[in-house]
């Protein structure tokens, strides 16, 4: 039985060897979740799709840093801001990216940095961190 299991395994491991770019050619991340952050940092290897390109937006200390105030699943988190889990569905698109954009123009008292206003992320990376934020 324990002979099966490691002839399974390492036949595994070979089919995904054996993809164009690696194991890292599937999905990076799970829908929901951030990704892992080795695969945001491999520089040789970045994220090609766009939900983990999002995930890792979203991170990334020089680029979103989400976690560092709201909880965000598969993620240390802080507490700070509201949980993003579920916020695509509880904003439409053009409200979760104004948010993004400008939060002050929700609550003017709000320490959420105005990502889109003061360019501290493209319009591109915006798009992607939504993407990812509606998997949650």
């Amino acid at each position: 039985m324990r002979s099966k299991r490691i002839a399974t395994i390492t036949a595994l491991v070979a089919m995904l060897c054996a993809l164009p770019n690696g194991p890292s050619a599937m999905a990076q991340t799970a829908p929901g979740r951030a990704p892992d952050p080795a695969i945001c940092s491999d520089k040789a290897n970045p994220p090609k799709d766009t939900l983990t390109q999002g995930g890792c937006i979203a991170i990334e200390r020089a680029k979103g840093n989400c976690d560092a105030c709201h909880v965000v699943p598969g993620a240390a988190s802080g507490n700070i801001g509201p949980a993003l889990a579920g916020v695509g569905r509880r904003f439409p698109d053009n409200e979760l990216r104004a948010r993004v954009e400008d939060p002050a123009r929700f609550n003017p008292l709000t320490v959420m940095p105005p990502y889109g206003k003061h360019e501290i992320l493209t319009r591109e990376e915006i798009e992607k961190l939504i993407a990812w934020l509606k998997t949650l």
